[in-house]
């Protein structure tokens, strides 16, 4: 199992970065995990084709290469698995309006099959409705938090995993009921789980990899991919 990060900004891109979007390869199964600003070019960089997309949630630094994907996808005449939260808000329905997409819902405890992959979704914390999402493949397991508030739901989800990508939008003190996790949230989770943590969803205007740094934690890079 192997994680690309295509984007790895939020809620916008520094200059030249993309927002949330990774790629996991998993055998020959090719899964994008959210598909933020600049996902739609760079997968190609990494794989021909997408089997399946992810979505944790429906905002929009997670969803925006969607809708030129659907021109690609009509001009290759294919459909795509799209899985994600039905929450009803007007990004839900333009996506399920798509003929191109095949989506398909997701809920708290839900568990779907993707090749060798099963992935298993929690519902988080987050103005969105939101899901951590669990992979297990081949004796391996890896965690992504999608965007969350600082909550035990997130290390129960990730007890167990060589490797979490977690939501790391502030690097110093804030409320646990703050929109997304700091720095020193993820550390919390990575002492509690015993895992490989690697910060997310990083703020273009502030250094969250120095905090990271001392907390023993690494910054997600653009274009690295993680073997798990």
């Amino acid at each position: 199992m192997e994680l690309t990060v295509l984007g790895k900004y939020g809620p916008y891109p520094a200059a030249c970065g993309g927002t949330s979007s990774y790629l996991l390869n998993v055998g020959e199964t090719n899964i994008a995990l959210d598909f933020g600003s600049g996902a739609c070019g760079r997968y190609r960089k990494f794989c021909a084709r997408l089997d399946a997309i992810v979505l944790s949630h429906l905002h929009f630094d997670h969803v925006c290469d969607l809708l030129p994907l659907v021109y690609e996808a009509e001009l290759d005449n294919r459909i795509v698995p799209l899985y994600m939260p039905f929450d009803g808000c007007e990004i839900c329905e333009l996506l399920k309006s798509r003929k191109v997409f095949d989506v398909r819902q997701i809920r708290d405890g839900t568990s779907i099959r993707l090749g060798e992959a099963e992935l298993t979704f929690t519902r988080l914390i987050h103005p969105a409705e939101s899901y951590g999402i669990r992979v297990n493949a081949n004796g391996k397991s890896f965690f992504y938090s999608g965007d969350t508030s600082y909550t035990e739901k997130a290390s129960e989800a990730a007890k167990g995993c060589a490797v979490a990508l977690l939501d790391a939008a502030q690097p110093e003190d804030i409320p646990d009921d703050f929109p997304h996790m700091s720095v020193k949230h993820a550390a919390t989770i990575a002492e509690k789980i015993g895992a490989r943590v690697i910060v997310t969803h990083v703020n273009p205007l502030i250094n969250t990899e120095s905090q990271a740094k001392k907390l023993g934690l690494e910054t997600a890079e653009e274009f690295k991919t993680y073997r798990i």
